[in-house]
Order: structure tokens, then sequence, then C-alpha cells
């Protein structure tokens, strides 16, 4: 399942082209995962991680948020400016858990979520 995630990540990378902006990202990207160091959502998320970085020419740093099932991750990425700049990872049961709270904070019950099988 996560490794269906992470390469449909990897298709829309490639296809994406020209389409990031020139102007995207001005700083590093903040990736964060709702799992511990060395689990697979980690790894994933570290490779990810350097395709992105090597695509978007910024550093893009992994940063581990676990506990609570994915609700620190989550959390944080709910507390985080609106800008494109923050990205979480979570595995489908956290995200299910944890999607409703995120979307009542960021204030936007609309909000589009990728998810995987």
């Amino acid at each position: 399942m996560i490794f269906r995630l992470a390469a449909a990540l990897l298709a829309a990378l490639a296809a994406s082209g020209e389409a990031v902006s020139q102007t995207y990202p001005v700083r590093p990207v903040r990736f964060l995962v709702g799992s511990p160091p060395g689990s697979g959502n980690d790894l994933v998320s570290r490779l990810l991680g350097q395709k992105l970085s090597e695509r978007l020419a910024q550093p893009v740093v992994v940063e581990n948020r676990p506990g609570g099932a994915g609700l620190l991750a989550n959390d944080t990425l709910a507390k985080s400016p609106p800008d494109g700049h923050t990205l979480v990872l979570l595995s489908g049961a956290a995200r299910a858990r944890s999607s409703r709270s995120a979307n009542e904070r960021i204030g936007d019950p609309g909000a589009t979520e990728i998810t995987s099988g």
C-alpha cells in the first residue's frame, strides 16, 4: 500500500515536467512522518524526499513525529503555514483517524486528500 502511494507520487513528479513553478519552493521543504525512524513510512519518505530535493533544487528535511497514531505529525501539519512547504506521510489507519481533526483546525473541510488502496 505504501509503495503504491510512493510509486504514484513519483509518477506525478515525473509527469509534472515544467509544471513546477520557478518560485516554488523558496526555502527547504519539511516532510513530516507519523512513524518512528527506521519504519516503512520513514524509508519511503526519505526516498521521496531525495527525489523531491533533486527535482525542486531545494533541501527536503524528513522529520519524524511518531506518537498518537500519526496525530502528532498531522497536528504539526495543521499548525504549519499553508504555503506548501510542509508535507506529511501517514499510514492509512493514521490518516483515517487524524484527517478529520486536521481539516477542522485548518478550516478547509473541502480539502482534497490523496489516498491509496
